[in-house]
């Protein structure tokens, strides 16, 4: 007999709050059977993963790609400065540049890429992961050296092919015309009887930065107190602007800075054997009786494995824009010995500083956190958090498991979708940052977005919670490790 169907038909509570049919069959009690789950699939965040995934690997594809066999160059070549428009590096580059684009010493122009950040290691760090084919190279003095021994980076020449050294400068130290300190002595004491008083602006690892450690070594019991400005120009500003005490300059620099309305700036001691010719005004810091040198070669740097040839090719360039009569009436106005090493003389050169800068600092331990296994830890808990919730009723009670549903097959392909989905967005971040294919805050934005879009339901809160975490990790993150903590990120 068919059961009455106007009385009251208990319920069993669905996850989801399924909808249910009722089925009156031949027994006590009304059976009662889900119907198929309406699941809302998420297309939009799929279809958004997809061409991400797709984009990126398209991009490394392209990234691996060599040209092809033709002259070199066939395309402009790109140099890479580490610092800011304006300073000494900057104003020498620009100087070559337009002897060669103007001699025609290359067959494609020379275009410069301003880099500037964490002392000089985010420029280099790009060039030395970059495609190693002659069309991106750097120009970076003695920093490449002294960063390494100050802990900043981990490496230094030797992940590189260097192509030439072309122009020394010598480094002063200078201070503005209303500071207290007449002489390098007058400084050097206030250092030593009150140690961490005098504010030193600095590039972190650069070598303004071991110019006062090489100061500190000579005067036992001096100690400065350094703050991370920048380069030259940011140096000078913060001098100007009587938010430190010291800092150091290139000859470039405090010739540059002395022209025009920027004034002020007056010379301590002069880091070299004998007083410039072009300031002989500036007694050295020996005559002082502080036994310090320091100087600064230009140095071109391509990325470790560029061919052979296109390396001389690049040289030669070099060599013929540094003997161009215009170039040298430039560096002689702005204090530059106009050097040119190659070959041997270039690789003397640089066992040479690296010898003497190896005495003057420790060489700090570096290690770049792990990126890959931190994000890999993070994946494994989130799919499990995932898996986990999947699989527990609306109230989180009782496992869904255990109710025999066709709820608990759609919740394990959704779970099993998330975690490729989320693994193939975690290979693809990876291998941007990698290959620097991208800069670390789009790819991180990206896929902060996309990876908590996958995990959220779409609710307006929820949503606004994922955008404001890429943000804050893709944004926030960089400008901690690259201001605070002179971590270069990709």
């Amino acid at each position: 007999m068919l059961t009455d169907v106007s009385r009251e038909v208990p319920t069993m509570p669905f996850p989801n709050k399924l909808n249910t049919n009722v089925i009156e069959l031949a027994c006590d009690a009304p059976c009662i059977l889900p119907s198929t789950p309406q699941v809302r699939p998420r297309t939009l965040a799929d279809l958004v993963t997809a061409i991400f995934v797709l984009a990126i690997s398209a991009s490394v594809g392209c990234g691996l790609q060599r040209d092809s066999d033709g002259e070199f160059p066939e395309r402009p070549v790109k140099i890479v400065v580490p610092f800011g428009p304006g300073g000494g590096s900057d104003t020498f580059v620009r100087i070559i540049q337009k002897a060669i684009n103007e001699q025609a010493l290359l067959d494609q122009p020379v275009v410069i890429v301003n880099v500037p950040g964490a002392g000089a290691t985010i420029g280099s760090r790009r060039v030395k992961n970059a495609v190693p084919d002659g069309y991106t190279i750097l120009h970076l003095h003695d920093a490449i050296q002294t960063a390494k021994y100050a802990g900043v980076v981990p490496y230094g020449p030797e992940v590189f092919e260097a192509i030439a050294g072309t122009g020394r400068v010598g480094l002063l130290i200078a201070v503005f015309e209303t500071a207290p300190y007449q002489t390098l002595a007058d400084l050097m004491e206030v250092a030593e009887q009150k140690p961490d008083s005098v504010l030193f602006a600095a590039n972190i690892g650069a070598p303004s930065h071991f110019a006062g450690l090489m100061l500190e070594q000579r005067k036992p019991g001096a100690k400065f107190r350094y703050t991370q400005t920048g380069g030259g120009s940011e140096r000078f500003g913060a001098l100007a602007g009587g938010h430190v005490d010291v800092s150091a300059f290139s000859t470039a620099e405090y010739k540059n800075f002395r022209t025009g309305a920027r004034s002020g700036l007056r010379a301590l001691a002069y880091l070299g054997e004998e007083r410039h010719p072009g300031l002989p005004d500036i007694p050295t810091a020996r005559e002082q009786g502080i036994d310090v040198l320091s100087s600064n070669i230009g140095y071109w740097w391509a990325p470790r494995g560029t061919p052979r040839d296109r390396l001389e090719v690049i040289g030669i360039a070099l060599q013929k824009a540094m003997a161009s009569p215009d170039v040298l009436r430039k560096l002689d106005e702005l204090s530059i010995d106009p050097i040119m090493l190659r070959g041997e003389e270039l690789h003397a050169s640089l066992a040479d500083k690296e010898d003497r800068l190896s005495t003057v600092v420790p060489k700090a331990s570096y290690q770049l956190p792990n990126f890959p296994l931190f994000i890999v830890v993070v994946l494994v808990v989130l799919s499990i958090a995932v898996g986990f919730q999947s699989v527990r009723t609306a109230d989180g009670n009782e496992p869904a498991l255990v109710r025999r549903t066709l709820e608990s097959d759609v919740a394990h392909r959704n779970v099993v979708r998330r975690v490729v989905v989320i693994g193939l967005l975690t290979v693809a971040y990876t291998s941007v940052l990698h290959l620097q294919v991208c800069d670390y805050r789009p790819a991180t934005i990206i896929y902060v977005g996309l990876f908590g879009w996958q995990l959220v339901d779409h609710s307006r809160i929820h949503r606004l919670a994922v955008i404001t975490a890429a943000f804050a990790l893709g944004l926030g993150v960089h400008f901690a490790m690259t201001q605070f903590f002179f971590i270069d990120l990709p």
